[in-house]
């Protein structure tokens, strides 16, 4: 079979059938050392396995064109043909899908794995907490293009179907990311040994769950100061606020350690008024006040994944970019920008009832999925067990670009 030197597509001069290549194969060995070439065994394979359809992005176009050597080779052999398309590929900015590139990620060891949740690989988005149909309403709401050979989608664009999604889907649960003790002095006169809290605040006919309520509670340290300053919404020395659900609060004293650093933060319930008037006063009062999650003393200790973008510089003439475009705008190699800080591991109090759900098959097909409120949404990870939970963060409450890399 001889093709044609003449022709306008370079795909049909003379090309190569096999190549020699010295190197033992992952799977059969040293057994032979000939190999078919790409242009050579794809249209054969394709006619041979009953393709209907091959897809490809647009650097095929040429090869697979009317008068490309595609067509050309399984029409001279008088084989069956299937039906060619190609398309724009498809990039998300911060990262890389070149599967090149995710060897080098994965052989080199900067990233944990195929399946680590940094990566889009399918292995990865899964353990990142990625659902199937998340994933498909993407693709869908992305659609198919040809005007050029890369189309970058922001990150944020993929984030948004997961984030959509899980707002519906995800129950909510109480976790605290650093937390400061919180006693509360006059508990056995005012408090209660539980508190009922809506699983959907959005959607009221979703149920409800009883969280237990002690006379010590745990709130973010970041939601506590000594002293007021401009801007700061939290509780401070001398200062109310409210439990998330619960009651409201106010700070009588302060307890430091041997170093000077918190202790514990005193504080006594504020009792409701009786009298109608009283109570349309407490809860004029209440919404002014600053509001906060807060886990009780039966919490449980687990780990928290938190991870962000793998690629920091991302950002080309003010466009986010795929990672090898933003580091060859920059000349170096894809690996220099990796970004340190892509994964932060932290420990989280969180509700009893969420770590009795952290023990998962590895073989599910997707996982359970909590909205620990005013965090992000997190999934169970494959190596939880009851003993030590470990949560990953799939996504933020909402885009902070103030966070970004």
């Amino acid at each position: 079979m001889k093709q044609d030197l003449l022709s306008p597509n370079a795909n049909m001069w003379d090309q190569m059938a096999y190549r020699i290549q010295y190197k033992e194969h992952p799977k059969a060995g040293d057994k032979w050392c000939i190999y078919p070439t790409y242009d050579y065994s794809h249209c054969l394979v394709d006619s041979l396995e009953n393709i209907t359809h091959s897809l490809c992005s647009l650097e095929f176009e040429s090869r697979q064109s009317i008068n490309g050597s595609y067509h050309w080779l399984v029409d001279a052999l008088g084989m069956y043909h299937p039906q060619t398309w190609e398309f724009s590929r498809c990039s998300v900015s911060c990262n890389v899908m070149s599967k090149r590139r995710l060897n080098k990620l994965v052989m080199g060891k900067y990233v944990n794995g195929w399946d680590d949740p940094r990566l889009l690989t399918l292995e990865g988005l899964r353990r990142r907490g990625y659902t199937s149909t998340s994933i498909n309403a993407f693709c869908e709401g992305i659609g198919v293009a040809r005007s050029s050979n890369e189309v970058c989608i922001k990150n944020e664009v993929l984030e948004h179907y997961l984030r959509k999604e899980l707002n519906d889907t995800a129950e909510r649960r109480f976790a605290v990311v650093d937390p400061v003790k919180i006693r509360i002095l006059n508990f056995e006169k005012y408090g209660r040994k539980f508190v009922s809290v809506p699983k959907f605040p959005q959607n009221l006919d979703k149920g409800f769950r009883d969280l237990e309520y002690t006379d010590v509670v745990y709130i973010p340290k970041q939601k506590f100061r000594l002293e007021k300053k401009k801007g700061f919404k939290g509780l401070v020395k001398g200062g109310r606020g409210r439990l998330l659900f619960a009651d409201e609060i106010e700070c009588v004293d302060v307890k430091f350690d041997s170093n000077g650093e918190i202790d514990e933060v005193l504080v006594e319930i504020v009792p409701k008024q009786e009298s109608e008037e009283g109570k349309a006063e407490d809860e004029k009062r209440r919404k002014l006040l600053a509001t906060f999650v807060w886990v009780s003393s039966t919490a449980v200790n687990c780990e928290a994944r938190m991870y962000g973008p793998l690629f920091k510089n991302c950002v080309v003439d003010g466009v986010e970019v795929h990672a090898e475009k933003a580091a060859k705008a920059l000349g170096v190699d894809f690996i220099d920008i990796i970004n340190e800080k892509s994964l932060e591991v932290s420990n989280i109090l969180i509700e009893p009832s969420v770590a009795q759900d952290a023990c998962i098959d590895a073989d599910a097909l997707e996982q359970k999925h909590f909205q620990f409120q005013t965090v992000g949404y997190f999934c169970v990870d494959f190596e939880s067990t009851k003993e030590r939970p470990i949560f990953n963060l799939s996504v933020s409450l909402r885009e902070n670009k103030s966070l970004r890399a």
